[in-house]
């Protein structure tokens, strides 16, 4: 069923993403919407996502002035930017030693608590999980020689 559900939120963000471009060319022809998207009315988007302690203003300050995109980055692998070093660490040191998937036979990573919590997981069955897993993206990387999105695919996550 997870797996099932899988395509259809990566489809619903592909949706999301294209609805301020389509509400620009709708705006452009005199089409209008709601004035309080963000208000309380009908128990809104803020009143559904902060409750207790909404402010609106944050919504629209620096709009048009300031670009919040610039704070934003492409992660380099599939996984959690919490394994990202980690993954960094592995292929360094399989470039700097010349070493093949054969040449690992054990990996050993120190983590926090916090990080381990949250990555330190072996559960592969959905991709979400899978992500979520330092031990996955560290023998992807070993084994398949990187660890972007093609080695979270179901058979990459399957093979032993």
């Amino acid at each position: 069923m997870a797996a099932a559900s899988q395509p259809r939120a990566r489809e619903a963000q592909a949706v999301a993403g294209q609805r301020p471009v389509g509400g620009q060319k709708a705006a452009a022809h005199g089409v209008t919407g709601p004035s309080q998207v963000f208000g309380d009315v009908w128990d809104g988007f803020l009143r559904t996502l902060a409750p207790t302690h909404a402010v609106t203003n944050a919504l629209t300050d620096g709009l048009g002035r300031q670009w919040r995109i610039s704070r934003c980055s492409i992660k380099p692998y599939a996984s959690c930017r919490s394994t990202h070093s980690s993954v960094d660490a592995v292929g360094a040191l399989l470039e700097e030693h010349h070493l093949d998937t054969e040449d690992v036979a054990t990996l050993h990573v120190r983590l926090n608590a916090f990080v381990h919590g949250m990555c330190g997981g072996r559960k592969l069955e959905s991709l979400p999980a899978a992500q979520l897993s330092l031990p996955y993206a560290l023998a992807a990387r070993v084994a398949l020689g990187r660890a972007d999105l093609s080695a979270y695919d179901h058979d990459n996550r399957q093979s032993p």
